[in-house]
C-alpha cells in the first residue's frame, strides 16, 4: 500500500511533465518562442521538484533554478520584474543544500513585488569571502514590518535552542531556509535579515565550506 502511495503521489507531477515537454514541442512548431521558453522552464522545475534525490548541488545548478523560476515570473508578471545576478565564476562549484536560495527569491517576489505599484527588482549577489561564500538577495518590494522581523529573529532564535517553532505567514520561507542552513552547516553559518517597510528586504547568508 506504501509502494502504491507513493507511486500515485509520482504520477501527476510526471504527467504535468511530459504535458510540458508536449506543449513546448508544439510551441516551437508553431514558432511560438516566448511560449516555449516558459515551458522549458516549467519542465526543468516539474523535472526538480519530481526527482528530488540530492541533498546538495552546486550552487550553478541552484542559481540554474532560480533562472527558470524568475523567468516564469516574469511572464506572468508582464515583464514588471526586472532580474541581476552578480556571481563570482569561482562560487559556482562550490557544494550548497538543494533549493536553498529559490524559496528566498519566490518569497521576494510572492510578498515583496507582486503587490508593488509598477516595476520591481531582484537582485542575486555571491562573493567568495575566505574559505565560504557570501550570499545576498535583495528585492526593492514592500519590505517587512518591524513587528514581523521581530517574530521571525525570536523565531530563529527558538530553533536555534531546539524549542518548538510556531510556523506562520511570510517567514515561513525564511525559517525553512534558515533551519536547512542550519542542520547542514552547523553554528558557523550566518543568516541575517534587513528590511524597511516600503523599500525593501535583503537577505544575507555567509557560508562556511562543506557542511557537518
Amino acid at each position: 500500500q506504501a509502494e502504491y502511495g507513493a507511486l500515485q503521489a509520482r504520477v501527476n507531477p510526471h504527467f504535468i511533465f511530459n504535458a510540458m515537454e508536449s506543449l513546448n514541442a508544439v510551441a516551437k512548431l508553431n514558432g511560438q518562442d516566448t511560449i516555449a521558453s516558459i515551458c522549458t522552464s516549467l519542465g526543468r522545475l516539474m523535472r526538480v521538484a519530481i526527482n528530488r534525490r540530492k541533498s546538495t548541488v552546486t550552487l550553478k545548478e541552484e542559481l540554474s533554478y532560480v533562472s527558470d523560476y524568475l523567468e516564469v515570473q516574469k511572464f506572468m508578471m508582464e515583464d514588471r520584474l526586472e532580474v541581476f545576478f552578480d556571481v563570482e565564476p569561482q562560487a559556482e562549484e562550490y557544494q550548497v543544500p538543494s533549493l536553498l536560495l529559490q524559496p528566498l527569491v519566490e518569497n521576494a517576489v510572492l510578498h515583496g513585488l507582486e503587490t508593488k505599484v509598477g516595476e520591481g527588482t531582484v537582485r542575486v549577489d555571491v562573493r567568495q569571502e575566505g574559505q565560504g561564500l557570501v550570499v545576498r538577495v535583495k528585492d526593492d518590494g514592500c519590505g517587512i514590518s518591524e513587528e514581523k522581523q521581530r517574530e521571525l529573529k525570536w523565531a530563529m532564535e527558538c530553533f536555534d535552542r531546539e524549542e518548538t517553532i510556531p510556523d506562520g505567514g511570510q517567514g515561513i520561507a525564511f525559517l525553512n531556509v534558515y533551519r536547512r542552513m542550519r542542520l547542514f552547516y552547523g553554528q558557523e553559518a550566518v543568516f541575517t535579515v534587513r528590511s524597511t517597510e516600503g523599500e525593501g528586504t535583503e537577505i544575507r547568508m555567509v557560508l562556511p565550506v562543506g557542511g557537518r
